[in-house]
């Protein structure tokens, strides 16, 4: 399942417009200097010059008006509704005041007064008249009451019909009847007369983000801010970055995306979408501790932001949090039941959770619907499988299939037949699958003649898939896997090496070859290739048992009695304190035998040559745990998790272990 795509939230847009600023021509030159300022989008200067004229002048009403304006800019309601509001008791009125001071109370989500202050004076422009109509027709939207934007988007277009509010009235017209199409043609034609339009950009920024056009997004979010005439902060120009930061991570633009966090953050740092996207920037970038500490600094403080409760569940997933992650995805489906996304992540938290009926009951009804996309077919048929209805999960899986080709459920459909035994039909069912997945289905065409006692033809096939992917590891090891499984054992070993020549890491082959060779006897070379495994998967579990054997089998093998095989693997450790192997061996060894304060001895021991050694701390814990040190067990694991982020296995091991605690 790809999360990632499936995560980009859309951010809500404020579609409120700023006002233009005339000066008189006979305010003193320090005012002109502030005003000059603030067109400039010079907004420390222009604070600071502006405060400076009202220390010594309270009652200009002009240096009031553009502070207001000033704070408007920088999205502060509250601020810009105080000068404003001295500004009227000072004696300024007209519809221009109150079309600022309406701003102010949107920004402040008190409607009802804004309402109030759009009740404009009857000596109001058409111009002013149009910019109320756009302004009650987004806060009726914000209000969720569509009748009322509707009537106000009429006013709107009627008052000026040219103007920039009517031409993006009606293009707000045109979303509320769902007119996607239409809407962003008439936004064209709107940026297009008013290239100015910081307002007119945002929206079609936001549309071409509906239409998946993000490309086209990101273009229109930057003409916006360039249209601030600012890279300093302000309301306009905060929309406008996270829009360019949405769009690039729709496009997986990386560097673009965590350009605009970095000023975003630096512009507001306490402020929920900032921190979002960058949770979301680590998401993306799989440094999933980091998202997960930013979006519990987010949820601590907001614990109802639905987006960062869905990203916390999908991030939670990728770290094997299973049971967190029900928590997040279940307080999403809560707030909003008809969320198919959060609904499939939380089916396959539950698949995880080896709870494939309760997967299956989550995802029902979406199922029902005749119009269910394929994935989620696909997702509630492996899950009816799991769970026994192994009829249901193939009906699924074949209206997921009916939708199109698609190599996922063709392969789900295979594995579906090899487990009943028809091993013809689920040959057909790979057979058909073409382009990426082709390799990986041929593959296990192989397998599955092999499962039936072909060798010949299995042979014949992966010799095929050498001839089509020459260059593949796997395919040699796929020989490699046939020939021992007709007992050829030395065919089987030049298979593995070939392997091996190709990609001198490759896990499977490695795996295979270590196996060989313990059953041989020939413990140094299986260590060595077990240890090259750890190399690239320092917690394989193949590997870590491999290794494990092969000291439990020198023991077995040894001339002297158990109590001397100790007492050498003793010897060694203290020749070799570093070395971790005779550490895992003894304290498995007096684990058994319930000598648990020798093992966790011999463990201690050994943290403190390796104290991140993952291996080790992992069997630290779990000899407190056995010890009823339960804390002290999930602890050590937290703090491994920590030092080994990357580390799927310590996340579940610690996962299960606040299971049982």
């Amino acid at each position: 399942m790809n999360l990632y795509k499936h995560l980009v939230i859309l951010v809500t847009l404020f579609f409120v417009v700023g006002c233009d600023v005339g000066l008189d021509l006979d305010e003193e030159a320090q005012l002109n200097s502030a005003g000059q300022g603030l067109k400039n989008n010079d907004a420390r200067t222009a604070m600071i010059k502006l405060k400076s004229t009202l220390q010594d002048s309270p009652e200009n009403r002009n240096a009031r008006r553009l502070l207001g304006e000033l704070y408007l800019q920088q999205g502060d309601g509250n601020g810009a509704e105080k000068e404003l509001l001295h500004v009227q008791r000072l004696g300024g009125s007209g519809a221009e005041i109150s079309l600022l001071l309406a701003q102010a109370s949107i920004l402040q989500s008190e409607f009802d007064d804004a309402l109030k202050y759009l009740s404009l004076p009857e000596a109001a422009s058409a111009e002013q008249l149009a910019e109320a109509g756009l302004m009650r027709g987004d806060m009726y939207v914000a209000l969720g009451e569509p009748q009322k934007a509707r009537s106000a988007y009429d006013i709107a277009i009627s008052a000026m019909p040219d103007s920039q509010w009517a031409l993006l009235a009606g293009v707000k017209l045109l979303l509320l009847e769902r007119s996607l199409a239409q809407a962003l043609a008439n936004i064209v034609v709107v940026t297009s007369q008013y290239p100015d339009s910081v307002d007119g950009w945002l929206l079609q920024g936001r549309l071409y983000l509906n239409m998946t056009d993000y490309a086209a997004a990101e273009i229109s979010y930057r003409t916006a801010l360039g249209a601030t005439g600012t890279e300093q902060f302000t309301r306009l120009g905060f929309q406008a970055r996270l829009g360019i930061t949405q769009a690039a991570l729709a496009q997986s633009h990386t560097a673009a995306a965590s350009e605009q966090v970095k000023v975003l953050l630096a512009q507001l740092p306490n402020h929920v979408l900032p921190q979002y996207f960058d949770a979301l920037l680590s998401y993306q970038t799989q440094e999933y501790n980091k998202a997960e500490e930013r979006l519990a600094q987010i949820l601590n403080v907001m614990e109802r932001h639905l987006p960062s409760q869905l990203l916390m569940g999908a991030t939670q997933y990728a770290l094997g949090q299973y049971e967190q992650a029900n928590v997040h995805l279940a307080r999403v489906i809560s707030a909003i039941p008809t969320h198919q996304q959060a609904r499939k992540m939380l089916a396959a938290v539950h698949m995880k959770l080896q709870s494939p009926q309760e997967a299956v009951r989550i995802l029902a009804s979406a199922a029902a619907d005749e119009n269910a996309d394929a994935e989620l077919l696909r997702i509630v048929g492996v899950a009816a499988i799991s769970a026994g209805d192994v009829a249901g999960g193939q009906r699924y899986l074949n209206r997921a299939l009916a939708q199109g080709e698609d190599a996922v459920i063709r392969s789900e459909l295979a594995k579906l037949y090899l487990g009943r035994g028809e091993y013809s039909e689920a040959i057909k069912e790979l057979e058909e699958i073409s382009g990426d997945g082709a390799l990986q289905a041929r593959m296990m065409i192989a397998l599955t003649q092999v499962k039936q006692g072909r060798f010949d033809s299995a042979m014949a096939e992966a010799a095929a898939l050498a001839a089509s992917y020459p260059e593949e590891a796997i395919v040699d090891a796929l020989m490699g896997g046939i020939h021992q499984a007709q007992g050829d054992r030395r065919k089987a070993r030049v298979s593995y090496q070939k392997a091996l020549a190709k990609n001198r890491l490759f896990v499977p082959a490695l795996l295979e070859l270590a196996k060989l060779e313990a059953e041989d006897s020939r413990f140094i070379e299986s260590e060595q290739h077990f240890k090259q495994v750890l190399l690239v998967d320092n917690n394989n579990l193949r590997a870590f048992f491999g290794m494990a054997q092969i000291a439990e089998s020198r023991i077995a093998e040894s001339r002297s009695d158990l109590k001397q095989a100790i007492i050498w693997i003793e010897r060694a450790l203290e020749n070799a304190p570093a070395a971790v192997e005779p550490v895992l061996v003894l304290a498995r060894h007096y684990a058994r035998q319930k000598k648990l304060e020798k093992a966790a001895g011999i463990v201690k021991k050994g943290i403190e040559s390796n104290p991140n050694n993952v291996l080790l701390m992992r069997m630290d814990a779990e000899i407190n745990f056995s010890q009823g040190n339960k804390t002290e067990a999930v602890e050590t694991l937290k703090a491994a998790a920590l030092s080994n982020p990357d580390n799927e296995s310590i996340v579940l091991a610690l996962a299960a272990m606040q299971q049982k605690s």
